[in-house]
């Protein structure tokens, strides 16, 4: 079983170029799958897929206020969702969090814990220097 967040960036995207970013970060790439890519440490797992269409229904889901919340954290609209699929086992949440916060620094990027919590990249550094999880109370809720 598995629980899902949402990287979601003002940026466009490409499998490419979330594809070498992952393979950077150490991580597996199996193209044309859903989800393509996976870090595995241990017992530890979390998969990775591009996921423009789910960024669509979740924005007309949640609204126009989630969607102006999203693009004042951004600096922009946002245009390109990355699912993260965290296995339940212990330590997949700080593998999400140690990929969300390479991913940030490529992309404007905001963290939905898809539970009513955004992060923003201060946020993840933070939960970082203190041992924190990636779905830890946020700092801002929706």
């Amino acid at each position: 079983m598995s629980e899902p967040i949402a990287l979601i960036t003002s940026a466009i995207i490409t499998e490419p170029d979330l594809s070498a970013l992952i393979v950077q970060a150490q991580g597996h790439v199996t193209p044309g799958a859903p989800l393509f890519s996976r870090f595995s440490r241990g017992e530890s797992h979390i998969w990775i897929g591009l996921s423009t269409e789910e960024l669509r229904a979740v924005i007309e889901d949640k609204g126009e206020e989630y969607v102006a919340r999203l693009a004042r954290l951004l600096g922009g609209l946002p245009r390109t969702d990355v699912t993260v699929e965290i296995s339940r086992t212990k330590g997949s949440e700080a593998l999400a969090l140690e990929f969300a916060i390479p991913f940030s620094a490529c992309w404007p990027t905001v963290v939905d814990d898809l539970a009513g919590h955004l992060l923003t990249r201060s946020d993840l550094l933070h939960r970082c220097a203190v041992g924190q999880g990636i779905r830890a109370l946020a700092a801002t809720s929706l």
